[in-house]
């Protein structure tokens, strides 16, 4: 059998467990979701890497404001094993 990496097997099960309200599935605190233009929770997209939803920075935004108001124009290559923000 094979898996996924980050035991992101784990966390689908879990998240089909828990939208059908199992006992012991209970919703978690923190959780990152990406839209990837599906309403219906997990599904794959062939080509992830062509959404406009999420760039990349190598240092973080300065404040808040900053942020509320990026965009993909901030969007950078990230050097390979670098510190990168999304």
């Amino acid at each position: 059998m094979a898996f996924l990496a980050n035991n992101l097997h784990l966390k689908v099960i879990y998240n089909a467990f828990q939208d059908r309200n199992l006992v012991g599935y209970p919703v978690k605190s923190t959780d990152v979701y990406i839209d990837g233009g599906r309403d219906d929770g997990y599904n794959w997209i062939d080509n992830y890497w062509s959404t406009q939803d999420l760039w990349v920075k190598v240092a973080p935004y300065a404040n808040d404001a900053d942020q509320q108001a990026g965009g993909l124009g901030d969007h950078v290559e990230p050097p390979v094993g670098s510190l990168a923000y999304l």
